[in-house]
């Protein structure tokens, strides 16, 4: 099974993986490090400490939200509170979100993707953004986060990861946080910015998903008619992603003519080289054959 794997492998890759025994082990763990069950001296032995959780009192005069809340990977919670309630409308709001209000995934070769238009509408103010989603395992999102000047734009890719079903896609959410920030944060890590935003005011901009010719309605994927707004964002999202992909192949195809070029430029100096070499060659054998027949002149 390694051999398969090993081919896909880059070289140097090959070389830092190492098969190791209980023969060989010490040369790469200390004795009294590896696990006696490797050959070592450690008795380590693993144990499973469940958390504790906190009981909740049953209170039945307080009462229960029917709001229900989709949480990311970081924890923060999305409200999915009922249309016509709003959203958190701060200081970010010049944020403008296109489509507004579903992603559409359209199938580009073996991978369902799609693309999102950020703009900063503000001619004032410089935004950051980020992007969330309810099943971060499942899409790749390029980029998640980054930062507007006063009327810049920038496009998100999203793209369905192999290995998920698409019948899924109408349950699964986005959310487009932004901020205002300074021109001096502009330089840091917007990563870092993000994990701690006591203090400022987010604004939050919810999508859903959706298959091509798909919209979603009560929560479940319906076909979309023709001529429809939904359709139209479908068809510009499909050039846009059409056209990146036509620019990512204009990318490698300038890769190549440059790497051709240069072996073309080593091939050059090398037949020079040689051509040198074979003239001072052949003039060496002249000389000889010039000063021998000077040497013996009576010779045939």
């Amino acid at each position: 099974a390694f051999k398969i794997i090993k081919s896909w492998l880059p070289e140097k890759a090959v070389q830092k993986i190492k098969f190791v025994s209980k023969k060989d082990i010490k040369e790469y763990v200390p004795l009294d490090q590896a696990l006696i069950c490797w050959g070592g001296q450690n008795d380590y032995s693993f144990s499973f400490l469940p958390e504790p959780q906190d009981s909740v009192p049953n209170n039945t005069s307080t009462p229960i939200s029917t709001n229900r809340k989709v949480h990311f990977a970081d924890g923060s919670p999305m409200s999915e509170s009922p249309e016509g309630s709003g959203d958190r409308d701060h200081d970010g709001s010049a944020l403008s979100v296109q489509p507004s209000n579903i992603i559409t995934f359209i199938k580009e070769g073996g991978e369902l993707v799609s693309t999102l238009e950020l703009q900063n509408t503000d001619s004032s103010i410089i935004l950051s953004f980020k992007l969330k989603t309810t099943s971060p395992e499942k899409f790749r999102v390029r980029p998640s986060v980054g930062c507007l000047i006063p009327g810049a734009r920038a496009t998100v890719h999203v793209t369905l990861l192999p290995g998920f079903q698409l019948g899924g896609l109408s349950r699964d959410k986005f959310l487009v946080m932004s901020t205002v920030i300074e021109a001096s944060e502009m330089n840091q890590d917007l990563s870092l910015l993000w994990k701690d935003t006591s203090g400022r005011k987010i604004n939050q901009h919810r999508l859903k998903c959706a298959q091509m010719n798909e919209v979603t309605k009560n929560g479940n994927a319906v076909a979309v008619s023709g001529g429809t707004s939904e359709g139209e964002l479908s068809l510009n999202s499909q050039i846009l992603t059409s056209i990146n992909n036509l620019t990512e192949c204009q990318s490698q195809l300038h890769g190549a003519v440059k790497h051709i070029q240069r072996f073309q430029i080593a091939t050059v100096i090398l037949v020079i080289i040689l051509g040198v070499m074979l003239s001072y060659i052949l003039h060496l054998e002249i000389r000889e054959g010039y000063i021998g027949s000077c040497k013996n002149p009576n010779a045939p």
